[in-house]
């Protein structure tokens, strides 16, 4: 899901491209999941140095495939879930609304504790 400030370059013909290109040059295999032995389609070209508003129109970091890398749905969704792990740690406001995360397909799952604005259990 792209942010505010990446929906241009996200719908881009520059980075569609590149993700493209990129993906071939991986036969479409997640490379996380390769690194381990076990072959697993790549769904998602992951920049693994993250893009802020400060460097997305810097092509060294958003274009450059030394930081790309091609991950499935559930390797995508643990590089995240690291990051949000890394921003608690730090007191950082997470993306997703308390109560909530992400399953291993990356889809927003209620965690069972989220609170409705009456106060009750969400069910």
């Amino acid at each position: 899901m792209s942010r505010a400030f990446s929906y241009s370059f996200y719908h881009s013909k520059t980075w569609t491209r590149t993700r493209n290109e990129y993906a071939a040059s991986k036969h479409g295999l997640c490379e996380r999941c390769l690194s381990l032995g076990v072959v697993n389609t790549g769904e998602i070209v992951h920049h693994i140095k993250e893009l802020t508003p400060e460097n997305i129109n810097d092509s060294s970091i958003s274009l450059s495939w030394d930081n790309l890398e091609l991950v499935c749905r559930k390797c995508h969704a643990d590089l995240h879930r690291h990051t949000y792990a890394e921003m608690n740690s730090a007191k950082l406001t997470p993306i997703v609304r308390e109560g909530f995360g992400f399953d291993l397909d990356g889809n927003l799952v209620d965690n069972g504790n989220s609170l409705d604005p009456h106060g009750n259990g969400c069910s």
